[in-house]
């Protein structure tokens, strides 16, 4: 097997390739594993890189390791998948790394030995538009909060959940919504303004934050929360059990009927012009997404000691050839 680390040299404002990329060639001389290293040098350029390999080397076993984060994690993605010889780890240097809380801590990511000897298991992935996401998709006050945590990295000493709570009650203070229409897969729709939208396949977005949080990353279902519109006191109230993954029990939600909370296999998204949406990070503007769930479409590298996660339900993928 050809281990290949594809990195963002910018992630973790220079801790991927300062602090990860000494470390990472280090550990891979002592454990003689077959090796690459690839520095992205713009965005997108990390999935054509992935995709050009595995069309080059079809014959070969091939792991890349995203070093970087969730922008990187989804470039890689969207490079390797489809391809049978092909499988992801995720070496975590970015703030959130939201998906890799489904499966152990950061330090089980950053144990690069463990790696080496990880497992590959099936997960799903999220399929809009043509392109494909690993973790979740929001709308509303998650994505306005995402856009202003990435102003907070990068301008002050906070980084993960203490910029994205800072975003958080940056936007809520304005306590904007997002009027949008969702036709779920079962027939029904929903018309109306909604404060957040989170579709799921993994459970964590903003650092730890668990907005669905009866998401597995295998179970062939998206996970679908749609919060009201709410006032500013009542999301205040319920931002500690949005964090916790504890709100869809909160009376208040129950008494007030807030939160809608699905899963399906699919769904169509109609926004308004000019609403962002936020992809594992990213940011587009689309005013109509066909989203589908793609079950078992990718080999996720799982460390060493955490095969075992609940989450995984023993889902174990063959490995790659």
């Amino acid at each position: 097997m050809k281990h290949i680390f594809v990195l963002n040299p910018v992630a973790g404002k220079g801790k991927a390739e300062k602090v990860l990329l000494p470390r990472i060639i280090e550990a891979a001389k002592n454990a003689g594993i077959n090796y690459e290293i690839h520095r992205t040098i713009n965005v997108g350029e990390a999935t054509t890189y992935v995709r050009s390999k595995c069309e080059e080397e079809p014959g070969e076993a091939l792991r890349f390791y995203a070093v970087g984060g969730d922008g990187t994690i989804s470039e890689v993605v969207n490079g390797l998948v489809g391809f049978e010889n092909a499988e992801m780890a995720v070496i975590p240097s970015g703030s959130g790394n939201d998906f890799c809380r489904m499966f152990g801590s950061n330090k089980d990511f950053l144990n690069l030995d463990k790696q080496f000897n990880g497992t590959s298991r099936a997960v799903d992935l999220i399929c809009y538009n043509g392109r494909y996401s690993v973790n979740m998709l929001n709308i509303g006050l998650d994505c306005a909060a995402a856009e202003k945590m990435a102003y907070y990295k990068e301008n002050t000493v906070l980084g993960g959940t203490a910029a994205y709570v800072a975003g958080l009650l940056n936007v809520v203070i304005k306590n904007a919504g997002a009027k949008l229409k969702i036709r779920l897969d079962d027939g029904r729709v929903f018309d109306e303004e909604f404060t957040l939208l989170a579709i799921g396949n993994g459970a964590f977005c903003g650092g730890g934050f668990k907005g669905v949080p009866n998401a597995h990353v295998n179970d062939g279902l998206l996970d679908v929360s749609m919060i009201r519109k709410v006032t500013r006191l009542d999301f205040l109230q319920l931002v500690g059990k949005y964090h916790n993954g504890t709100h869809l029990d909160s009376k208040l939600v129950q008494k007030k009927d807030l939160v809608t909370y699905a899963q399906c296999k699919s769904l169509v998204l109609h926004t308004e012009p000019g609403t962002p949406i936020c992809c594992d990070g990213e940011i587009l503007h689309e005013e109509e997404l066909q989203i589908d769930l793609i079950p078992q479409a990718l080999r996720f590298v799982v460390p060493q000691g955490c095969e075992d996660a609940l989450v995984l339900d023993g889902a174990e993928a063959p490995a790659a050839e």
